[in-house]
């Protein structure tokens, strides 16, 4: 669909929102907007959003905004976020990734979509990313832990600013919703047949990335495993056209080119991980978030490429993100270790499990944060 039509479509849903928020102002509703401002992001997470905020009061109305053309679905309206400012009548609207853009005179929340402490950027870009945080009211956080990173990452900037985003933005312990819906809705019964790669976004951390020696892991995975060996990219590097024949520079494509005719290779763009996750022996990242997810999830342990682990250390050695990877797993910088430290993963799983649990089991707030997160909302709009 070209830029004109879907520009057209925009405004259509633009009008449509603002009837219905009149409309529903009749009755005296309030109106709660979540907007998915990711593009590429938005199947990923759709479903536990739905799920976060149903039956949460007949006193509101629940409308979703997202630049996805393809959904159809009732109450979800493709619009633009440069058209935001220009919706009337919301009392509040939530995201899961940053906007830039609102509307007049609403409440704003932001939903952190890492359960972890996970460094947000690259360290050049933290100021940057604090500023667009300072725009939110609240920001839920999944434990007492983060809000304690966010609260750091403030304290680094000039007095000023950070007093004006402590002044304007409450971090709350929320406990993490994604976890507390896949722990419920997941089918957990697959057949374990697999290792998964699931590296951070290359672009925001290019210093930390495992992505420039993704070949020699796959060509050693590849033959010394007998298993599937599943490279999922990050969805920010997804090209949502997808197709082998066009001329591809994406280094994700580029590399499950490739690999494409290989027997045990399976390059994954599914909306979905959680079939993939499942059947995976153990997962191999970089400096994402992801792991601890996929572990407390699965029970299963996590290899921590790390190619520049001095780095690291000196940057994030204060987060527990990088305190707690080896109660989840191993980490190396070395791609020759990875073999045998996958085999000590596959024949040694019992132990691994009992620490991920032990660690999963002092998450703050499991299984409630639907709960917290409904009755923060209602005291809120109140």
């Amino acid at each position: 669909m070209n830029f004109i039509l879907i520009s057209v479509k925009s405004i259509i849903s633009l009008t449509l929102i603002n009837i219905t928020i009149f409309l529903q102002k009749i009755y005296k509703k309030k109106v709660i907007f979540f907007y998915f401002p990711r593009k590429k992001l938005t199947k990923k997470d759709q479903l536990y959003i739905e799920d976060l905020l149903e039956n949460i009061d007949d006193n509101y109305k629940i409308i979703f905004g997202h630049q996805l053309n393809e959904i159809k679905q009732k109450n979800f309206f493709f619009l633009f976020e440069r058209f935001l400012p220009y919706l009337f009548g919301v009392d509040i609207i939530i995201s899961n990734y940053l906007c830039d853009k609102f509307p007049s005179k609403c409440i704003k929340m932001y939903i952190h979509h890492c359960i972890y402490d996970s460094p947000l950027t690259e360290k050049k870009k933290e100021l940057e990313t604090a500023l667009r945080f300072s725009n939110y009211n609240y920001i839920l956080l999944s434990s007492n832990f983060v809000v304690q990173y966010f609260s750091e990452l403030i304290k680094k900037f000039p007095l000023s600013l950070a007093n004006s985003i402590k002044n304007n933005t409450q971090l709350l312990s929320t406990g993490y919703p994604r976890l507390d819906y896949l722990l419920k809705n997941s089918d957990k019964n697959q057949t374990v047949d697999s290792i998964i790669i699931a590296p951070a976004n290359y672009v925001a951390y290019p210093d930390h990335t495992l992505i420039n020696h993704l070949e020699e892991i796959l060509d050693l995975l590849l033959n010394n495993f007998n298993y599937k060996i599943i490279y999922r990219p990050h969805p920010a590097n997804k090209i949502l056209d997808f197709s082998y024949n066009k001329n591809i520079t994406n280094k994700p494509y580029e590399i499950a080119k490739k690999y494409e005719n290989k027997k045990n290779f399976l390059f994954d763009l599914s909306d979905n991980y959680l079939k993939n996750y499942f059947r995976s022996k153990f997962m191999i990242s970089d400096i994402s978030g992801t792991p601890f997810t996929y572990s407390f999830l699965t029970i299963r342990p996590v290899i921590f490429f790390s190619p520049n682990e001095d780095l690291f250390r000196k940057e994030h050695a204060n987060l527990n993100h990088f305190q707690d990877r080896n109660k989840i797993g191993v980490i190396t910088n070395k791609v020759d270790d990875i073999i045998t430290i996958g085999s000590e993963m596959i024949s040694d799983q019992k132990n691994y499990s009992k620490s991920i649990y032990d660690l999963r089991n002092n998450l703050e707030n499991i299984n409630t944060s639907k709960n917290i997160i409904q009755k923060i909302i209602k005291n809120i709009l109140n």
